[in-house]
């Protein structure tokens, strides 16, 4: 099958109006986090994060996993490419300079930044 035909079928749990709505937000920014798919568009954080790893899966994002330090809550400390997962432990902070030793300290989340956006647009438009 090809590539983008799989791309199709793998977005198929996503309704024409979900692909709609998404379309608008791919092309008004470079990065989407799924939390502001969910918010946008009422669908769950799973479906979201699946639409963002679809993209991933046939490069037309790249997906990070965003690592925070108790230190400073609301500013991410590591983007790691999102299929290297967790990061190892211990390492040293670069907020607050501290050695990490406990994975109750970090919290993630998840980013996309989009490339190919134009062809990411048409896949979307396609039943």
């Amino acid at each position: 099958m090809e590539k983008s035909r799989a791309l199709v079928k793998a977005l198929n749990f996503l309704s024409m109006y979900e692909r709609n709505e998404l379309e608008k937000m791919i092309l008004s920014r470079d990065s989407l986090m799924p939390h502001e798919i969910t918010n946008k568009l009422s669908i769950t954080y799973e479906k979201a994060l699946a639409f963002l790893l679809a993209c991933e899966l046939y490069n037309f994002a790249k997906v990070y996993l965003l690592v925070y330090h108790l230190c400073e809550p609301d500013k991410y400390i590591k983007a790691i490419p999102f299929h290297l997962g967790i990061p190892k432990l211990p390492f040293v902070c670069e907020n607050c300079d501290e050695e990490i030793e406990d994975i109750s300290e970090l919290s993630f989340d998840v980013i996309a930044q989009f490339k190919f956006k134009q062809s990411l647009i048409e896949e979307l438009r396609k039943n």
